[in-house]
């Protein structure tokens, strides 16, 4: 039996984050193995300009940077 688990949607589920980011990495990591016979890491190559930079041009929203130096390292608040 095939049963797919999808990380956003764990990611964006959870009421209560960890403080870390290793913390948040084990969280998620360990609901879907638990869900999962299999866990695939799937990356994506994204055309320059993605559509949803120019929906965010469009709307004038600020471009945000965020740099994780290291596991250790907490959430922001608004890590969502």
């Amino acid at each position: 039996m095939l049963r797919e688990a999808n990380a956003m949607f764990h990611l964006h589920s959870i009421m209560n984050p960890p403080q870390s980011y290793v913390m948040l990495a084990e969280d998620i990591l360990g609901k879907l193995w638990n869900m999962a016979n299999r866990v695939d890491y799937v990356c994506d190559k994204y055309i320059e300009p993605p559509i949803k930079e120019l929906e965010r041009n469009r709307r004038g929203a600020a471009e945000m940077i965020f740099a994780i130096i290291g596991p250790e390292q907490k959430l922001p608040c608004d890590w969502q």
